[in-house]
């Protein structure tokens, strides 16, 4: 899983939940993903998607 894919990720499971952020909060959670390593984020994900 890429950035972009964890973005979209991020995106989907905030709308699921019916979570709206504003877009200022939304610009950190992204950039915390863009100074992510790819294996850091592919683990992030994994566990995302086991827990959630």
């Amino acid at each position: 899983m890429n950035k972009e894919e964890a973005k979209a990720m991020i995106k989907e499971i905030l709308e699921a939940w019916d979570i709206r952020l504003g877009e200022m909060y939304l610009s950190i959670i992204y950039s915390k993903i863009d100074n992510l390593t790819d294996d850091k984020i592919q683990k992030s994900c994994q566990l995302l998607r086991k827990y959630l």
